[in-house]
């Protein structure tokens, strides 16, 4: 497999094929281009080629073989007429790193090399280990290597294995693509390596070079015969012998090295040029002359040997370019070091893999500088053939063709006479499907002459390029004017950079409307211009997008969207188009690698107003109040950021938002001193409104960590939560209330944009990588309930009593609660903080403290975010080991506002004394051991004046929304008690108004100026309303205010709707709070005395005085009005 990726493309500006497009004026080289028909079931194919009996052979990735008999029905038309699948390699029996046998069915195939006769026709066939690791050790076997023959007998195939034991790395490099030399009867095979420079490296399991790994190989056929040749290995101390010096079930189980193959003098199997990483294909020419390609390292995946040792090196690793070489001979050198070779003092268990070393493979070549490569690219660039025909008077005759993996592209080079030197390296087919891995090409006296044949990995799909040599061209810079007749004019093909001679040449498109996408405004034909756009390629910016997500980022996954990643666009910064918003030659999307890299990550940065960001890759996710809980994860490789700097806002992430660079929440690891941290930043409208920073120690020595978001888009909350280096998930900080910009988003019909991001901004440039990215909607079944209800019955009872706080876990079976929050500042009561200690509130303080167990262990209090005032705590958290459904507990802790700080208790009225009801509207989270995460805002409870519960389910219902009718704004005032409060909402729901009565008592606290004009700090009279929301989604409800006392009439009015199951209900509407004054107080001196009743009979009848109910006329309903409250003082 491709060990480096770079950039491939499903919709891109064709800007990214600059470096390699000749211009094309008046060129003579013609093709069209159509895919095979009638293929079938083919997937994930990695190489082709035609055999002696005419049919196409095709083998997949999974060790099946295809062979299809094709017919050409049409000009540039061909069809499958017959086909037939060989499962012989598929079979192949697999083995663990240890020896044992897996009885796993699936292999990894390569390369397939077919000679023979048209009766008796013979397959090569290369193949390992199927399985895949990235930064870590999957037991696969690292000696799986097995070159097999497949001989058609005239009845049937018949497999011999030819050679076992090579070597296979923990990621996908294996012995790829074969050449055969006939005169010699030898195989040249490309044998992959195990590292990324040459020194072991976390992301490809600490494994080393073996002695037959980063090499072409070569296998003398005659010496195997009919035989099949074991490469003898180390022996494997860990391992009983069979025989002296064989180790059971040899040669495979490499087991990390000890028990590699060795290079035997004088072997069939012999390392014939040395030093290449990941040579994918090799080409014999007509003339003799051995070329391949190499795949170039990946940046942060591991440097160069320490001191030619097999010491792990993570650092010093670059993104080299794919380089072609012309190799001259044995012992060429291509570049890649491997220190097993190089010296026979490295050794495993006291052994050596060689008898003789190769100094030079200690040093590291830098490809298309110091390793000789003829031509470099920055893409992978993989299979290679060689274009006999003699099409277009021989002009392509010679030139090589490589496909061009993350290129998207067949590109061509044109060698000088003696083949040593590159002439020209042009693009001759850009945007050929998704991620090209072979290609082939026919000559004069094959089947399909002149013709280009290429298997599509992501796509499984072949292609075909058919040779079109009448047509006559100019190449005229015009428009208007289409001269290869494929829809796209000349002068539109020329921008772009494909060939306007050339109908299997055409540039990217995305919208298809054949205006290419380097000159349509829209690519996606959305109405948005692709500089507003934030899914720029995506024509329903993501509402057609399905959950859920997994992307991988392997081969071919998923093999849409931008560089095949499933990307739709960037961060938008609303000026620049998106194709301009990153550099494709500094990233490194998947494929091989399975995962997704960009170099040397810039300084561009979305805090704050510059909107710099860029290679903010995202995509669109809907969502809306009648969405589950959204899981949002990826992992990120550890960055190496050093000490954190002035100014330093370096960042690697995981990033939510609007599409833009001014609303968005983003969690990230940021340096912090010298050390590493969580950072999550919620920006709304350009401003940074919660940035918060969280130490772990155990990020210092972490190589990676999954970062993960949990959106509860009914209650607009969002928990952070990460695991490190695979352990058990953390949650990092409180759950985080979302407001504004990205509430209204999430609430509203737009999908939310999910996508990675990074930045250097004030320090050293870096390297970011993510292994995934995966959206999952959780599941319903997650249900758990509490109650905050102090015993007793009057409304100031207080939670410091034992048995306040109930807590039970509703969920379906097996699901165990493992951790609780509640949440203070969403209150509809403010400045509530959890006083563990005195310094919170009052003198009268308590911490958690258990009051009955109803099986759920021992539960381990915790308090996060510290309040503002004082030195209590806004979040209570708490944490299970056996809360199992049905398991129950009760608690208590004290509850403070802490405006009382200093002052005796209970306070003025016993403000102090808080009760469940006064922390009605505080945000109520649990979380279960599944990963699911759900959360609430504890409600009023309908049978008690002191309480509010909630249920915290999935898929709870919507919010509803409230008004006063005649009242614009809140908080408002009014001296009119009589009201009509709408409600909106889903039709036929039943909804549930609460009016709370609040006080203001601030004589006797320390600072009576600490709560603000319109706080009520205690509760009075509480009232409820049941309604059904009408047809027309709204129902108006008549209710009246309250002032029970001199320092009352603060109505805090809020809604749910109910779930007819108590205490559940949906999520709280917003808040509305009205002051009401002195009702009938016609003069103003806060007494509703004779003197006021004198001012409305005297007005009686007109428009006032004494116009009490403010209906602009007095009459009797005033005059009843005022009596009802003669004598009140609102003083």
């Amino acid at each position: 497999m491709p060990g480096k990726q770079t950039w491939g493309v499903c919709a891109i500006a064709s800007m990214a094929l600059a470096a390699v497009v000749a211009p094309v004026a008046h060129a003579q080289v013609s093709f069209t281009k159509n895919t095979l028909q009638s293929v079938g079931e083919l997937e994930y194919p990695t190489s082709l080629q035609f055999g002696p009996d005419d049919r196409l052979y095709v083998a997949q990735q999974d060790g099946k073989i295809r062979v299809y008999t094709i017919a050409r029905t049409a000009p540039g038309q061909y069809t499958v007429l017959a086909s037939e699948t060989i499962t012989l390699v598929h079979t192949l029996q697999n083995h663990n790193d240890n020896g044992a046998i897996n009885t796993t069915v699936k292999r990894q195939c390569t390369g397939i090399l077919v000679v023979g006769t048209p009766t008796n026709p013979v397959i090569y066939a290369t193949s390992s280990d199927w399985r895949i690791a990235i930064g870590s050790d999957a037991n696969l076997d690292t000696n799986s290597g097995i070159i097999s023959r497949l001989t058609w007998d005239g009845t049937q195939w018949v497999k011999l294995d030819l050679v076992r034991g090579l070597p296979r790395c923990e990621e996908n490099h294996a012995a790829n693509g074969m050449a055969l030399d006939e005169a010699t009867n030898t195989l040249f095979v490309a044998q992959g390596g195990n590292t990324n420079m040459g020194a072991p490296s976390h992301n490809f399991g600490e494994l080393p070079e073996y002695a037959l790994s980063a090499a072409i190989l070569s296998v003398d056929l005659s010496a195997i015969g009919e035989m099949t040749y074991d490469i003898p290995t180390l022996d494997d101390p860990s391992r009983s012998n069979s025989a002296p010096g064989i180790d059971q079930n040899d040669p495979f189980g490499g087991n990390d090295g000890a028990n590699q193959a060795i290079i035997v003098p004088g072997g069939p199997v012999q390392v014939y040029a040395p030093g290449f990483r990941n040579p994918y294909d090799i080409l014999l020419t007509d003339d003799g002359r051995m070329y391949s390609i190499d795949n170039g390292p990946n940046a942060g995946w591991g440097g160069p040997p320490v001191d030619c040792t097999n010491a792990v090196r993570e650092d010093g690793s670059a993104s080299n370019p794919d380089g072609l070489h012309l190799i001259t001979g044995p012992g060429y050198y291509g570049g890649h070091p491997n220190p097993f070779r190089a010296d026979v003092a490295n050794t495993i268990n006291g052994q050596s893999p060689i008898t003789t070393g190769n100094a030079i493979e200690c040093t590291y070549l830098q490809p298309g500088v110091s390793d000789g490569a003829l031509v470099t690219w920055p893409y992978s660039v993989n299979g290679l053939t060689e274009y006999r025909a003699s099409n277009f008077g021989g002009a392509m005759q010679g030139d090589l063709l490589a496909a061009a993996y993350n290129g998207n592209a067949i590109y061509r080079v044109t060698l000088n006479a003696t083949g040593d030197a590159v002439t020209a390296a042009t693009t001759l087919f850009p945007f050929v499907g998704t991620n090209p891995l072979d290609v082939i090409a026919m000559d004069d006296l094959a089947t399909f002459p002149g013709t280009i044949w290429a298997v599509d990995h992501a796509q499984g799909k072949v292609f075909v390029f058919e040779p079109t040599d009448a047509s006559f061209c100019t190449g005229v810079d015009l428009a208007g004017i289409d001269e290869d007749g494929d829809g796209y004019m000349n002068d539109d093909e020329l921008d772009a950079g494909s060939d306007p001679c050339s109908p299997a040449s055409v540039p990217s498109d995305n919208d298809g409307d054949f205006i290419s996408d380097f000159n349509d405004p829209d690519d996606d034909n959305d109405g948005l211009l692709d500089f507003e756009d934030a899914f720029a390629i995506d024509a329903t910016n993501g509402a057609s997008t399905m959950l859920p997500i997994d992307y991988g980022w392997g081969i071919g996954e998923p093999g849409i969207g931008l560089a095949g990643l499933g990307f739709t666009g960037l961060m938008s910064d609303g000026v620049t188009d998106w194709a301009d918003l990153f550099d494709p030659v500094r990233l490194t999307p998947g494929g091989a690698a399975g995962k997704f890299t960009i170099d040397d990550v810039t300084a561009g940065d979305a805090v704050g107003p510059p909107n710099t960001q860029d290679s903010a890759f995202q995509l669109g996710v809907p969502v809306s109040t009648t969405s589950g809980v959204l899981e949002i994860s990826t992992r990120v490789d550890i960055p190496s950021f050093g000490s954190e700097l002035a100014g330093d806002q370096r960042a690697v992430g995981l990033v939510i938002g609007d599409g833009t660079q001014s609303n968005f929440l983003h969690l990230a690891i940021v340096p912090d001193g010298s050390d590493l941290a969580f950072s999550l930043i919620d920006e709304q409208s350009d401003a940074p409104t919660g940035v918060f920073k969280i130490e772990d120690d155990d990020l210092d020595s972490a190589l990676s960590v999954e970062l993960t978001l949990l959106v509860d888009p009914v209650y607009c909350i969002v928990q952070a939560r990460a695991a490190i280096d695979g352990a058990p998930p953390i949650y990092v900080g409180a759950p985080h209330t979302l407001a504004g910009p990205l509430r209204t988003l999430i609430q509203g019909p737009e999908s939310l944009a999910v996508g990675v991001i990074a930045t250097s901004h004030g320090g050293p440039t870096f390297n970011a990588t993510w292994d995934y990215l995966r959206i999952i909607e959780q599941p319903a079944g997650a249900r758990s309930e509490v109650r905050i209800d102090p015993p007793g019955t009057g409304i100031n009872n207080s939670t410091y009593v034992g048995g306040s706080f109930f807590v039970n876990n509703l969920a379906s079976s097996g699901r165990k609660l493992v951790r609780i929050t509640i949440d203070t500042r969403t209150a509809i009561f403010e400045d509530l903080n959890f006083d563990i200690d005195g310094t919170g509130g009052d003198s009268v303080f308590k911490a958690f403290e258990l009051t009955s167990n109803g099986g759920v262990g021992t539960p381990q209090p915790a308090y996060l975010q510290p309040h503002p005032i004082g030195g209590g705590f806004d979040v209570l958290e708490v944490n299970f080991t056996d809360f199992d459904p049905g398991d129950w507990m009760s608690f208590a802790i004290d509850v403070d506002p802490a405006h009382v700080i200093g002052t005796p208790s209970p306070g003025p009225h016993e403000v102090a004394s808080v009760s469940g009801l006064e922390l009605a509207g505080a945000t109520w989270t649990a979380a279960f051991d599944d990963g699911s995460f759900i959360a609430t805002r504890i409600f009023p409870r309908v049978t008690s004046d002191d309480g509010a519960a909630n249920i915290a389910q999935a898929l709870a219902k919507p919010e509803p929304q409230i008004e006063v009718l005649g009242q614009a704004t809140s908080p408002f005032d009014t001296n009119v008690p009589d009201h009509t409060v709408r409600i909106t909402g889903p039709a036929g729901e039943t909804v549930r108004l609460v009016i709370i009565e609040g006080g203001r008592f601030v004589d006797g606290l320390v600072d009576p100026n600490a709560v603000g004009p319109y706080q009520a700090n205690t509760a009075l009279f509480v009232q409820e309303h049941t309604a059904v929301i009408e047809p027309g989604g709204t129902v108006d409800v008549p209710i009246t205010f309250t002032r029970s006392a001199p320092e009352g009439g603060y109505n805090l009015i809020v809604a749910a709707l109910s779930d007819g199951a108590a205490p559940s209900v949906s999520a709280m509407s917003n808040l509305i709070i009205a002051r009401l004054g002195c009702v009938g107080d016609v003069n103003g001196d806060n007494v509703v005395s004779l003197d006021d009743l004198q001012l409305l009979l005297f007005g009686f009848g007109s428009t006032g005085p004494g116009d009490v109910n403010e209906d602009g006329f007095v009459d009797l309903a005033d005059l009843q009005l005022m009596l009802a409250y003669f004598g009140a003082s609102c003083d």
